[in-house]
């Protein structure tokens, strides 16, 4: 028996049947065996530090022990002041943090995937292709932009194909620690050191859900010229990835947020989905007459491959 498994049958023999977190690769397993070998629930959190709190919730609610867990390196870090929170009011939780095997490590990011979702649906025209849009995208922007980009699956291709002036006007956050979420915010900031040009985020559904929502009405509040692009497979891509490449459901990884542009109307900013190639050819117009923070909801096949 694997470790993850003998610890989801060790939660459950201990009367434990329901567990909160955030999937990464380091717990995806161990999430997978409780839900599909012990039958608990797991409640999918959209930021660690929202997953400890609901154990803690959950433990004074029925005065048992809560569960939760969360991913090594960023996770855990994301973590720590909810713990700390629930330590000080002594919350009968457990928080399972999970760790990669060094040879795995940097896989997840890299893998291709090639078979369909059969949990989602793939009408002509529904998805466009992630090359095809950072091209579109790149021909819409005025030539003087700053960008950031996040971490997550779809990094490599607006890493390859988004440009910039000059060197200061391009970030990557997250690359040294594995993290996703931290672009959006990274922009508002590089966006108020150059304010006569616009900033462009890159962000994938995962990471703008984790740390983008609130700081997307930040842009707002502030009057601050940011484009947001999010790239939206309705998955954590990565997990995904490592779930079916061992023969795994790739359930828990399929998240259905909510549609992006109406939430981006209202938090004060203006939002368009992209689904079609003429979607792609209105960028141009749509960029240029922006009078707000814009958010550009890019939906894309969670099947496709990403090289």
């Amino acid at each position: 028996m694997k470790v993850h498994a003998a610890l989801a049958a060790a939660l459950a023999d201990h009367g434990v049947t329901t567990m909160f977190g955030l999937v990464g690769d380091g717990n995806v397993y161990l999430v997978d065996s409780f839900t599909a070998d012990e039958g608990g629930r797991y409640v999918a959190a959209a930021h660690e530090a929202g997953s400890v709190l609901m154990a803690a919730g959950y433990a004074f609610g029925c005065r048992r022990v809560g569960v939760a867990t969360v991913t090594q390196g960023p996770g855990l870090a994301n973590a720590m002041g909810t713990l700390y929170s629930a330590v000080r009011e002594r919350a009968p939780i457990v928080l399972i943090v999970a760790d990669t095997a060094t040879a795995r490590r940097g896989h997840a990011q890299t893998g291709r995937w090639e078979e369909p979702v059969s949990r989602r649906s793939s009408r002509p025209g529904e998805f466009v292709d992630l090359d095809a849009a950072m091209d579109a995208l790149n021909a819409a922007l005025p030539p003087d932009r700053s960008v950031v980009v996040d971490g997550g699956r779809f990094m490599s291709v607006p890493v390859k194909r988004l440009d910039v002036p000059r060197p200061e006007q391009w970030s990557f956050p997250g690359r040294a620690f594995g993290a996703i979420g931290n672009a959006l915010a990274t922009a508002v900031g590089l966006a108020c050191a150059r304010p006569e040009t616009p900033t462009v985020a890159v962000v994938g559904d995962g990471g703008f859900m984790l740390g983008g929502l609130t700081e997307f009405n930040t842009a707002v509040r502030h009057g601050v010229d940011l484009i947001t692009v999010v790239c939206n497979d309705g998955a954590y891509g990565a997990e995904r990835d490592n779930l079916r490449g061992r023969g795994h459901d790739v359930g828990l990884s399929l998240i259905p947020w909510p549609d992006l542009a109406p939430v981006a109307d209202a938090l004060g900013g203006a939002g368009v989905t992209v689904r079609t190639a003429a979607d792609l050819a209105q960028l141009a117009k749509v960029i240029a007459e922006r009078d707000r923070p814009l958010l550009i909801d890019v939906k894309l096949d969670p099947a496709a491959e990403v090289v």
